[in-house]
């Protein structure tokens, strides 16, 4: 049987000392000969955590299962540790594999052959592991406050205005921050300029960094951006004040915080005024999403295609025009990105008339529906096979969950932290995929069995009225329905849209709205 090898080390250290790496590779290879098996491909993740983080190795092996262009039956690992140590991820990628047919083996850990036996087996395991690597977790915590405590850096990227340096003790691998005398210059500088600019006014986040890029000065070999200068002015390091894991330590009972012990570069009362300041420029919060509360009907469609940035509204010095301009070139400088400034009112009524008389038409749209159907017609039996292996599943992770249950109620199974975790996992795993088979159900059961032409013309005729009327309401909400995104580059423009999402829109047509100029009532279910 042809396998596919996974293993990962968690350390970039290990990784650079091959510390486990060769020794899972020859455990793994040991293993396939003996029980006559072929490995055939390794993803080898190298320094990275099976509790978070990014696992590339990962994400590249799910990518080619999910392809369905694989050429081995079965994934090994040294130990299911190697896997995952948290539950739920592993939980959602034995999953993938079952559902691809794929076997799972490790070479440490022996399973049952049955499945649900094999389901439960590994569920406490990873549960255990997980446990395990919460437990190691707290211990590196806790060795980290006790280096913070003693005045030493314990990692990450250095600050700008310090260095780390070897820490005078007879611990050579101990670091500490020291005030870099350069960069904490340009620190006192960026402080100095948001409190009185370079004429008594003061600068904005933006100008500031505008004001060094100009000059030539660089954050660690990089250009300066408003968020870089915001960190920098919000970061109570610069005082010595930066609490150490503010957001993790749990506050117990005399509880007391921890602070970084680095000299200070900035004066307490500079960076309170500086507080200030900042909270009297800030906007007022709001967090629905910008494209769609703009009245400007492109707001949130055009993205840049040199830097993939949202296109944006600014106005001219007099107020009086207005551009949709690359964020990137307002955050940082124009000369940043090629982008072209694209005039409003010009911009919007030519993409306005490219929709109407390009895709807006009745034959293009029956095209488009026709497309779709013949899509659907295809791609439907394999869904509703997914749906029906879905459906068994929620099956089978219910009757394990009910089981689990009931071994508690009846007091046969100690209710302890691991049975608790096991209980958990698969209560979320039966949510995971109760969702998957709703997702399913959507796809099998399109709105497109339920139109004809009749609702393609009436769409056709209602979409061109609103898109060249006057209603900038309702020709946002139609480009938002229909218009996934408008990609400029300096010499084309690319307009990108979904055929699934404008025939839902054509099914809800109501085959009695006429032809009228007034805005149509579907209007209302595309926002």
């Amino acid at each position: 049987m042809k396998f596919a090898a996974y293993i990962r080390v968690s350390t970039s250290r290990q990784a650079e000392e091959s510390d486990s790496l060769d020794g899972q590779k020859l455990a793994i290879e040991k293993w396939a000969t003996q029980n006559d098996h072929t490995v055939v491909k390794y993803y080898i993740e190298s320094g990275h955590s099976a509790f978070k983080g990014t696992r590339p190795a990962l994400e590249r092996m799910r990518s080619d299962i999910k392809s369905n262009e694989i050429e081995y039956e079965g994934v090994v690992v040294y130990s299911l540790s190697r896997f995952s140590r948290k539950e739920e991820k592993r939980l959602e990628f034995d999953s993938l594999l079952a559902k691809f047919g794929i076997t799972f083996c490790s070479v440490t850990e022996a399973f049952p052959t049955d499945q649900a036996s094999a389901h439960l087996v590994k569920s406490l395991l990873g549960s255990v592991n997980e446990h395990q690597s919460r437990q190691n977790s707290q211990v590196v915590s806790d060795r980290k406050a006790e280096a913070v405590e003693k005045g030493y850096f314990v990692g990450g990227k250095v600050p700008y205005g310090y260095k780390s340096v070897a820490a005078p003790s007879s611990d050579k691998n101990k670091k500490i921050l020291v005030v870099d005398y350069k960069q904490s210059l340009v620190v006192k500088d960026i402080f100095r300029l948001a409190l009185e600019g370079t004429h008594g006014q003061p600068f904005g986040v933006k100008k500031i960094a505008s004001h060094l890029n100009a000059l030539g000065i660089q954050a660690n070999s990089a250009r300066w951006t408003i968020t870089k200068i915001h960190n920098m002015l919000t970061d109570p390091l610069y005082i010595a004040r930066r609490e150490y894991a503010a957001e993790r330590r749990i506050k117990k009972p005399g509880y007391h915080p921890l602070f970084y012990k680095n000299s200070a570069i900035i004066d307490e009362e500079v960076f309170n005024k500086v507080q200030i300041d900042l909270k009297q420029r800030a906007p007022q919060e709001n967090t629905d999403n910008k494209g769609v509360r703009s009245k400007s009907i492109l707001t949130g469609l055009l993205k840049c295609g040199y830097c993939k940035k949202n296109l944006v509204l600014a106005s001219g010095k007099s107020g009086r025009y207005w551009y949709y301009k690359c964020s990137r070139q307002i955050k940082e400088d124009i000369n940043v990105c090629s982008c072209p400034i694209l005039p409003k009112v010009p911009v919007e009524m030519l993409v306005k008339e490219l929709i109407s008389e390009k895709v807006m038409l009745e034959e293009t749209l029956s095209g488009y529906v026709q497309t779709l159907k013949a899509k659907h017609k295809e791609a439907y039996k394999a869904d509703r096979q997914l749906l029906l292996g879905t459906q068994a599943g929620i099956a089978k992770v219910d009757n394990q969950y009910q089981k689990l249950i009931m071994l508690v109620a009846n007091g046969e199974l100690e209710l302890d932290l691991t049975t608790k975790d096991t209980i958990s996992r698969l209560k979320r795993r039966l949510e995971q995929l109760k969702i998957e088979a709703r997702g399913l159900k959507e796809r099998i059961n399109l709105p497109i069995k339920k139109f004809g032409q009749s609702h393609i013309s009436l769409f056709a005729q209602a979409a061109k009225k609103v898109l060249l009327g006057s209603d900038g309401e309702a020709t946002k909400a139609l480009l938002l329905a229909t218009v996934r995104d408008i990609v400029v580059y300096p010499d084309r423009v690319q307009l990108r849209g979904g055929i699934l999402p404008l025939a839902a829109i054509i099914s809800r047509v109501d085959r009695n709205m006429g032809t009228s100029l007034q805005v149509p009532i579907f209007i209302s279910k595309w926002r």
